[in-house]
């Protein structure tokens, strides 16, 4: 059975997204990650290295399944943690112009360790709560807002509408549970990951949902 990088390797090819390059950036982020988690939780340190190709790497790119066009999009991964899932997308397609917003400082400076170490471009850190950000700079000014394993208020749901495009969309990752995306009015729900085993701690197949929020 295929496992670890070969699953990753395999969905790259189905997506379309695969090349030397690409899989050689993935293999600097998984060693950068590991070593900077062992100051700074950026995933949990319950789960085993190999894990992180499939459920986090893997599983970040599920959105590809749903939205194609990605090319010089201004895109938001808001509340990114290490780097999830808005590196990863990074990775696999180079134009898109990423900003990383997570409200912990000590994550923003890792995760700028980490895009320095891969010599990745284009790229912006926000440390900052996504309600702060000063509309005179961030009113509407993404194409596409992303985020995975954040809870949405009704707060936050304003928030993200704020700084979204008239015409943007936001892809929000979610498993069985997606109660909060009814802090928007209008949504639609994706099922991915057919392609690839996304497995739990115990190898359980994981739901996974992008659920799709259009402004306006």
């Amino acid at each position: 059975m295929v496992v670890g990088r070969g699953v990753l390797c395999e969905y790259l090819i189905q997506l379309g997204l695969y090349s030397d390059t690409v899989i050689e950036k993935f293999d600097k982020y998984y060693i950068k990650l590991k070593e900077l988690n062992q100051n700074i939780n950026l995933f949990s340190r319950k789960m085993q290295p190999e894990e992180i190709w499939v459920r986090h790497f893997a599983d970040s790119l599920s959105v590809f399944e749903v939205c194609h066009d990605w090319s010089r999009k201004r895109v938001l991964d808001f509340g990114t943690g290490g780097g999830l899932p808005g590196l990863p997308l990074k990775i696999a397609q180079a134009d898109i112009d990423m900003s990383f917003l997570d409200s912990t400082t000590k994550k923003i400076e890792a995760l700028r360790k980490i895009t320095e170490y891969m010599q990745i471009s284009d790229v912006h850190f926000l440390s900052s709560r996504i309600e702060e950000l000063p509309a005179e700079q961030y009113q509407g000014a993404f194409d596409i807002i992303i985020s995975r394993a954040v809870k949405i208020t009704p707060t936050i749901a304003v928030s993200l509408l704020r700084v979204l495009k008239r015409t943007g969309v936001i892809y929000l990752y979610k498993s069985g549970n997606y109660e909060d995306v009814s802090a928007f009015a209008n949504h639609r729900i994706h099922k991915v990951g057919s392609g690839v085993n996304l497995c739990d701690p115990e190898g359980k197949a994981t739901e996974r949902n992008i659920v799709e929020i259009k402004n306006g």
